[in-house]
Formats: structure tokens, sequence, C-alpha cells
């Protein structure tokens, strides 16, 4: 059996595949790593990505803050990641067609057209919510806002693009 060590903290991992390569969460720090073992000998260790790339067919400035969103996570600012994330959701509808005064209707215009399903509806709408912690000024739920729910909100992004970019 190999073992890996967590490039964050440096704590141990024993007891894995001799041919291994996947995503891996430390138990002591909690951050997330990619660890590569082939022939029962770590190959490559390296702190985990969260890669969006932007599809074909959008604009620079739309995939420029697609990869913001991605690249914010990356380095932990969560919050940052999910204010961008909506701001990307609601330039890609706006862009797309999908008008409205708000990202609400917006949303709401892209269901009605049967651009998305009704979970991407739902999905869309809690990107909204998540987002608008950090777009607006409130009692600070942003604070509640850590990696678990950046990686969702990126994910549901994700869900949504594969439906409205074709």
């Amino acid at each position: 059996m190999a073992s890996a060590r967590c490039p964050h903290c440096n704590d141990s991992y024993v007891s894995l595949p001799d041919q291994f390569h996947n995503r891996l969460q430390c138990a002591m720090c909690g951050k997330m790593f990619v660890a590569e073992i082939r022939d029962g000998r770590a190959r490559t260790v390296s702190p985990a990505t969260f890669v969006l790339d932007p599809p074909a067919g959008i604009d620079s400035q739309l995939a420029s803050n697609l990869r913001e969103a991605s690249a914010c996570f990356n380095v932990g600012a969560y919050k940052a990641t999910v204010v961008m994330a909506r701001r990307f959701l609601e330039a890609l509808l706006d862009q797309r067609g999908f008008k409205g005064r708000t990202l609400f209707e917006r949303i709401r215009a892209a269901d009605a057209a049967g651009a998305v399903s009704e979970l991407q509806f739902g999905l869309a709408r809690s990107t909204r919510i998540l987002g608008n912690y950090g777009a607006h000024y409130s009692d600070d739920e942003l604070a509640q806002i850590g990696a678990d729910e950046a990686e969702l909100v990126l994910n549901m992004v994700r869900q949504i693009m594969k439906s409205i970019v074709k």
C-alpha cells in the first residue's frame, strides 16, 4: 500500500492503493488535494484546483468572470467565488437574450422559454440567493459561505451553463 502527504499541512495518508489518481480531503486541515500513485509510489501530490472552463462562443469578459470565480475558489476566497459566479450567471442570461430588470426575472425568462429544466431553474435561483449575500448588504449571511457552499455554487453554474450555452 502506498502513502502520500497533504501538500497543505503535511499530514500523512497511508493505505492508498498502489494505482490511484483522485482527489482527497485531508482529515487534519480539511483542504482538498490530488494524489497520483503509480506502482505504489506517490508520483504527484498537489493542491486540488477547481477548473470551470468557459465554453466556446461566449465573449471574453464573460469568460473572464467565470475564470475569476474559479480562481477565487482555488485561493480560498469563497465569498468572492459566489459573487463572481452570480455575476457570470446574470451576464450569461442577459447575453443569451433572457431579459429582465433583476437576475430573478432573467432566470424566470429562461425558464419560461424552456431553456432550463426545472432542476436548473432551482439551481439558478439558489445561485442567485447565495450570490445576493455578497452583492447586497444584509445581516452578513455571507459570513456563512465556506468551501462547500462555494463549490456547490460553481457546480450549479456548470449545470446551468450546459443548458444555456450550446
